[in-house]
């Protein structure tokens, strides 16, 4: 059970409401641990919201512990938006795997979001997922 007094803050400054809604989710999953998320061994590395295609999307970063390449401080990215930022979403508990670039992810929807979860190594993406295939 979760302590009721918060052991970090969230600050919000200047920030329209939607990026207000993203940064409380991701608040709650790490104040809460409200998320499937085999997130235990990683540490995290960052976290902001970043426009894309005029929408904003909430971006999480992880190290996982395995060896980084030179200048990278993250091997695991979490993406967030709103479903409706999105022309064709993936249906509810559908996970599409994808490569984009050097990164594996993975994608899927719950509610009113749709999440990506990226890393180079697919293996990590397989583990953080506690899937066998993907």
């Amino acid at each position: 059970m979760p302590s009721s007094s918060p052991r970090f803050t969230v600050t919000f400054g200047g920030w329209y409401q939607r990026t207000t809604l993203h940064l409380s989710e991701i608040y709650d999953l790490f104040a809460l641990g409200h998320s499937g998320l085999k997130l235990e061994q990683t540490k995290l590395v960052g976290c902001g919201v970043k426009n894309w295609q005029g929408k904003p999307v909430t971006m999480v970063c992880f190290h996982t512990g395995k060896p980084l390449a030179p200048n990278e401080k993250s091997d695991l990215f979490l993406f967030v938006v709103d479903r409706g930022a999105l022309a064709d979403s993936p249906e509810q508990n559908q996970l599409l795997m994808a490569r984009v670039n050097t990164l594996s992810t993975v994608t899927w929807a719950e509610g009113e979001r749709v999440y990506l979860l990226a890393s180079p190594d697919e293996t990590v993406l397989r583990e953080t997922l506690s899937v066998k295939s993907l």
